[in-house]
């Protein structure tokens, strides 16, 4: 019988303290709380590459042994696992230490409660953390998980600005009806027990975003039945007007947070980041780009690995179930997702209750063998089933030959079913599978297929389309289906905005009118290690076709390339030997020959020296040059090739002006980011001041053509001479022009004209054009036409090439078009038309002002066919912004011919698009143009929609006001004739007047009064006064512009 101070030595040996070791892998720290659950503490992960800080929650007292506690901890543990999010509590373990009991390991998150946090903070501070809270919800529900208990005490924010969501312990997958939750926080469906879903989140958020701004919880609650009576009943009043300092649209979020019934509150997480992202006067994206890559499955579930799972879980069942013992090696090339596999074996086999031995590269030798022999020496007499997991069995080996001899002795008994029963062996090595011997299970791992890559796209977008196919099939193309290179260019996908937009969602209609540049993304050095391995078998023949197919960049006759190298004495050999070891593939038809995927070519070139690389484009660009191709063009593929391979030849002259043929080329064909990354290459190793001017102005013409606009107004932060050169005054005008920034872009082309010398007419001529722009741009029609007016007549003493240049920006056509002179516009639009195709050149912005033009006049089926044409070349130059408003005008065309299903649709792609550049202003004029084809064909509610997403739109500080205001007059108009048809007469005449007001002195917004009159004597018409109809519709009578609202003003006429 153990005396009392053995008593009491086990009783504290059973309690964590400091420096005690937990699960063979964490040593305890200190405490970080305790509670009725039992306790926290911060403790060492020894695994971890710098062994940094964990917590560690512990059972303790009666809940260590009470089902339903440890219930809760694995399924906090189950939830956490597939989570993967910056504003998020990450898991990193679970398991059962024989001293402490059951536990969970999670992410050390140092910081402040949120009710901590926010004190002192001003409205911006709080707006912030609930824009990261809403974030993790998003991903969360994306993933089917549901908190249920979202308060202050359950939000930690760390480095003062991140926020990160933490306590999963009630989270669900799969709702009950019984009511969870913090009471002052919980949703009233909960309450009701009713099943809750996501929504029940946001509302917990709208009483967390209420409390945090106002300083107190109006529903805190002592009792559920109080609870269940303020959460059902009580209607908080508007933040802003219990503290004015808060803004007004705080309101509209808060309030639609908090509604009672959730079908009129948020229905997702997601529609509430963006009102606020379109509201605030803080500058947020719905997502950020990581958040956007937590949508990767990386440490998710595994994708592709089915049937792997199901071979190493039944082992895992087997082994719980009848204590069948069993050893497993996990095989495969780098990268293939060993450790991952490994990873959900160990938590598949502590869900299910079975203690687990982990030792990877990070565990000390001696004290990892220690351990490995402790189990197996225990294993016997242990009532649990226990696994021993190897992750990398390689290293154990070469510093303890011992290891293996364990496994061998382990194999064999476990063979001879003589011993080890309740024992398992799980490792991961790189040895091939015939190398594993008899009575070990072998769970080989093979790179993706296409359609796994799919799979795996899918999980990322929560979508299947039939674009992800090819997606995948692309990605295939440069990755060889191996697992970690997969990630990295989906990784990159997501973070250029491709796989998901700036508000988190895959949209198929994006892809229709997109094109992705996979040479874009650079693959990491590390993942490629294992494949250049395999070069150093080859012969100096074979890796010199290599290195020539591989500078050579596509299908070659295989003749051509014995001649380029000399005629190698055994070069059809060495073909025949590269194409059986999968380097190359053959066409033995066509006699040619290639790199058999992109991923090969750019390891090839990742690992040749430059100097040999130069070498090669020498060599393959005078083979070419020996040809004599007659033409001068781009277009011709044997021009394109040499040009090619001379912009990376040794002579640095012939090099750098390849170089500046090609990248404008790839600029003006929809390739301006792969041009603007030759560019950085080139202009980093430049030396010569001159070529590197020239190379910078070109990079920012390419940054400008990709919607980079930062980047180009960042050479102006860099380097503040640059506004005093004209060149560069173009480009920094031209990207705040883009951005909407219509006043500082015209202060720069400004300064631009000032340094404009005598003689420099062109140049003067060409700002002059951007000028007016920005003034076109900010309504003021009158003033754009003297001025491109005065441009035209200024450039006729110029040569016929420099007017060229000169007349690509003037719009003179698109500004009488804006002013309402609709056949003095198709004149002057047509005239340019044929003057550029003298040229052999197709002006797109020319081709949408007289499609914009036939339509406006009602000539429909004209401006049909030249919206098609232009939005083919815009397609093709992948001209995004353009794209976009090519499509809204053409919807509009299809609108008005009855063709509404048609509409939408296009409407649909301009919205993708919109997304995608983040362009407020377009996102605003379609959703103003939706709401005039859902109200047009009576679908009110549809209307209403879009119309308020326009006003969210236009409510955003972000934007120009001047051409918010010339937006609000068309908006208010709309929703004037959409309170009418509601009946609702009072509204309809408020919004008809403040359009109305808009008109005095705004010259766009004054070309739809004829249209304010006419809805005004709807309304009167419609209320029964007939005689003040009369009396508003003669007002509209001296304002008709067009056909269309001639012929309104008709019919409505003839009905009073």
């Amino acid at each position: 019988m153990p005396t009392i101070k053995e008593m009491i030595r086990q009783q504290r040996d059973a309690h964590p303290g400091a420096g005690k070791v937990v699960g063979c892998s964490y040593v305890l720290d200190s405490s970080l709380g305790s509670g009725g659950f039992g306790c926290v503490w911060k403790a060492k992960d020894r695994h971890s590459k710098d062994h940094g800080f964990v917590a560690i929650k512990f059972l303790g007292g009666f809940k260590a042994k009470d089902e339903s506690a440890i219930a809760s901890l694995k399924n906090e543990f189950a939830i956490l696992k597939d989570l993967n999010h910056p504003h998020i509590n990450k898991v990193y373990d679970f398991g059962r230490d024989p001293k402490f009991g059951q536990y969970i390991v999670t992410e050390f998150v140092d910081g402040l409660q949120l009710q901590k946090a926010v004190a002192e903070r001003d409205t911006d501070f709080c707006e912030a953390m609930i824009v990261q809270v809403l974030r993790a919800l998003a991903y969360i529900h994306s993933r089917g998980v549901f908190h249920f208990d979202i308060k202050p005490p359950n939000i930690i924010v760390k480095n003062n600005d991140h926020a990160v969501l933490i306590d999963f312990g009630i989270a669900a997958l799969r709702p009950s009806e019984k009511a969870v939750g913090s009471l002052g926080f919980m949703a009233p469906e909960m309450l009701m027990n009713q099943r809750p879903d996501g929504r029940a989140d946001l509302y917990s958020v709208g009483v967390l975003f209420y409390s945090i701004l106002i300083g107190e919880n109006p529903f805190n609650s002592m009792s559920f039945e109080e609870a269940k009576e303020k959460h059902l009943k009580l209607n908080v009043p508007p933040p802003s007007k219990v503290k004015p300092n808060i803004p007004s649209y705080f309101d509209i979020i808060v309030g639609k947070l908090l509604s009672k019934n959730p079908a009129d509150r948020y229905q997702t997480a997601s529609e509430a980041l963006r009102d606020i992202v379109f509201l605030s006067q803080n500058k947020y994206n719905v997502e950020t780009a990581e958040t956007m890559t937590a949508y990767l499955p990386i440490e998710g579930r595994l994708i592709g690995r089915n049937e792997e799972r199901r071979l190493a879980h039944a082992l895992v069942d087997d082994l719980m179930q009848g204590q069948k013992s069993f050893i497993a090696c996990i095989t495969g090339d780098a990268g293939i997702g060993k450790s991952r596999l490994l990873k959900d074996i160990r938590y598949h086999a502590l869900l299910a209750g079975c203690r687990v031995v982990y030792v990877d590269a990070m565990t000390p030798i001696d004290e990892g063998m220690q351990e490995i022999a402790n189990m197996v020496s225990l294993s016997s007499t242990m009532a649990t089933p226990a696994i021993i997991s190897i992750d990398g069995l390689s290293r154990f080996t070469k510093a303890r030959p011992d290891v293996w001899t364990l496994i061998n002795a382990c194999t064999h008994q476990i063979k001879d079913s003589a011993f080890l029963q309740g024992l398992g062996f799980v490792y991961t090595d790189t040895m091939p599978d015939e190398t594993i011997q008899g009575g070990q299970t072998a769970i080989s791992l093979k790179n993706f297929s296409s359609g796994e890559i799919a799979e795996y796209i899918e999980t990322i977008v929560k979508a299947e389309d039939k674009h992800i196919k090819n997606i995948a099939h692309e990605i295939m193309s440069y990755t060889r289906g191996n697992p970690a290179l997969v990630t990295t260019y989906c990784s990159k996908l997501v973070e250029q905005g491709f796989l998901l937009d700036k508000s988190g969602r895959w949209d198929d209609a994006l892809f229709r009118n997109i094109n992705i540049d996979f040479k874009t993304i650079d693959v990491p050095g590390l993942l490629v290690k294992s494949f250049l391995d395999a070069l150093e078998n080859l012969s100096e023949e074979e890796m010199h076709i290599l290195e020539c197919l591989s500078v050579l960049d596509g299908k070659a006759v295989e003749s051509v390339v014995f001649e380029m190298m000399s005629r190698p004495q055994n070069f059809y050999a060495s073909l025949t030997a590269l194409g059986r070891r999968h380097f190359i593939v053959r066409d033995v038809l066509e006699k040619t020959c290639d790199i058999i995927d992109e991923f090969t070519r750019n390891a090839i070139l990742g690992a040749i020296d430059e100097a040999v690389v130069r070498k090669w484009h020498d060599m393959i660009a005078e083979h070419l040059l020996s040809k004599h191709c007659p033409h001068d063009d781009l277009n011709c593929q044997q021009c394109a090739e040499i040009n090619m391979h001379v912009a990376y030849c040794s002579d640095i002259k012939k090099a750098h002006s390849a170089i500046m043929k090609l990248v404008r080329y790839g600029r003006r064909h929809g390739f301006a980011e792969r041009a603007a990354q030759r560019l950085e290459k080139r202009l980093a190793a430049e030396n010569d001041k001159a070529r590197q001017y020239e190379l910078s102005l070109e990079l920012g013409e390419c940054w400008l053509s990709a919607g980079k606009y930062n980047n180009v107004i960042a050479m102006k932060s860099n380097d503040a001479e640059l506004l005093d050169d004209v060149n560069f005054c173009k480009l920094i005008g031209r990207a705040l022009m883009e951005q909407g920034k219509l006043e500082k872009a015209a202060k720069v082309f400004s300064r631009g004209i000032e340094l404009c010398r005598r003689g420099q007419n062109k140049e003067e001529c060409i700002i002059n054009n951007y000028l007016a722009k920005t003034t076109l741009l900010e309504g003021k029609y009158d003033d754009a036409v003297k001025i491109y007016e005065q441009v035209r007549t200024g450039m006729k003493s110029l040569g016929t090439d420099e007017q060229s240049v000169i007349m690509a920006d003037n719009e003179l056509g698109e500004a009488y078009r804006l002013k309402g002179k609709y056949e003095i516009a198709i004149k002057i639009l047509m005239n340019d038309i044929e003057y550029f195709e003298r040229f052999k050149q197709r002006n797109i912005q020319r081709y949408y002002s007289i499609a914009e033009t036939f339509r406006i006049t009602a000539r429909y089926n004209e401006a049909e066919s030249f919206y098609i044409t232009a939005i083919a070349a815009a397609k093709e130059s992948q001209q995004r912004r353009m794209l976009l408003r090519l499509y809204n005008g053409y919807a509009s065309a299809l609108v008005a011919s009855g063709k509404i299903a048609e509409a939408v649709e296009q409407y649909q792609s301009a919205l993708a698009l919109g997304y995608h550049t983040g362009d407020l202003t377009a996102l605003a004029t379609i959703g103003l143009n939706l709401g005039r084809c859902y109200n047009d064909v009576g679908d009110i509610k549809k209307a209403i929609t879009f119309l308020n997403l326009t006003m969210t739109f236009l409510g955003s500080e972000k934007m120009e006001s001047s051409w918010v205001i010339s937006q609000q007059c068309p908006l208010f108009l709309e929703l004037g004739d959409v309170k009418r048809k509601e009946g609702d007469f009072e509204s309809a005449l408020d919004f008809l007047k403040k359009a109305l007001k808009i008109t005095e002195g705004n010259e766009s917004a004054a070309l739809y009064k004829s249209w304010i009159f006419i809805t005004w004597a709807k309304v009167c018409k419609d209320m029964g006064k007939r005689d003040e109809a009369l009396k508003i519709l003669k007002n509209a009578e001296k304002f008709l512009v067009n056909s269309e609202a001639k012929k309104a003003y008709s019919e409505l006429l003839n009905q009073l």
